[in-house]
């Protein structure tokens, strides 16, 4: 797997090649879902103390022991220099905003390894193993606004537009 090379702030290995810059960003993802499961049943971890584990493992073997707050700005931004990974060229092509990437990377989460389908199948209020809106709001949105950024990204924007995915359902957002 890859590794953290130096600090935060220097090249990262998993920049060389496109499928360990993937497995970064949805280590990251996983973080960040870790630590929103721990904020939501913080009354009753051992409710998803299996998914902690899960998601603690695949963030710790990405990102080391560099804490969640280590990396900082969007996708776009952790790419190195003047090399283009796909995710970025899709990016940049599309004109995705960040939280459209972000929403990429969650939404492909299930095929990267199905520990994640399994957990958003018990988090999905149809028990469906993706990931709802609901969810993506939770974890990608820290206020209103950025909720109604992402209700805007949903029904109109770049990669909703582009096919890039699909909102199905009429679940809760």
């Amino acid at each position: 797997m890859s590794s953290v090379m130096g600090n935060n702030e220097g090249p990262m290995a998993w920049h060389t090649l496109p499928a360990a810059r993937l497995c970064f960003e949805c280590a990251l993802m996983a973080g960040r879902l870790a630590q929103l499961l721990r904020e939501r049943f913080a009354d009753n971890p051992s409710a998803v103390a299996s998914a902690l584990e899960f998601l603690d493992s695949r963030y710790q073997m990405e990102a080391g022991e560099q804490p969640l707050v280590a990396w900082t700005g969007s996708l776009l931004e952790r790419r190195n220099g003047d090399r283009y990974h796909p995710i970025d060229l899709l990016g940049y092509g599309l004109g995705l905003e960040p939280l459209e990437l972000e929403l990429l990377i969650l939404s492909g989460l299930a095929e990267q390894h199905e520990g994640y389908a399994d957990i958003f199948r018990t988090l999905h209020p149809n028990a469906l193993p993706r990931p709802s809106v609901g969810l993506a709001a939770q974890l990608l949105c820290p206020d209103d606004t950025a909720r109604e950024a992402l209700r805007q990204h949903l029904e109109s924007g770049a990669a909703i537009n582009g096919g890039v995915y699909t909102v199905e359902g009429d679940g809760p957002f």
